[in-house]
């Protein structure tokens, strides 16, 4: 954890978890959330979770949120693959949104970086 006061601006960082891009490009707009003064509290799991830790160490906050997995097949139609999956797929957008919402009041943040879509969103799903 920083030595940080509570009473800072606090931005939550939210990377996508289907795989690492989302992950590695979200280092330099952490430095820059904490050169401009800001608290910075990662929100992943998986793979980006672990290799934010490992690039990161100690300098962000942390906290698991629950992620979604989506599985390929390697044979076959991606659709009818992708179609048992939606169920799954949207209670865990569900979930993700709730433990996103849970997450923000107990951080009492003031800004956030999402590039997860819209189940982390605060507010709910835009139209």
């Amino acid at each position: 954890m920083l030595p940080v006061s509570y009473e800072s601006k606090t931005a939550i960082v939210c990377p996508l978890d289907w795989g690492l891009g989302h992950a590695s490009r979200c280092i330099p707009v952490i430095f820059a959330l904490q050169n401009a003064g800001y608290r910075v509290v990662v929100a992943a799991d998986g793979l980006p979770l672990k290799f934010l830790k490992e690039e990161l160490g100690s300098k962000v906050e942390y906290c698991v949120l629950p992620g979604r997995t989506i599985r390929y097949q390697k044979t076959g139609s991606l659709l009818f693959t992708l179609a048992l999956q939606a169920f799954p797929f949207l209670k865990a957008v569900w979930a993700e949104h709730h433990a996103i919402n849970r997450l923000i009041e107990k951080q009492k943040r003031h800004w956030w970086f999402l590039t997860t879509g819209m189940a982390c969103s605060p507010d709910g799903p835009k139209q």
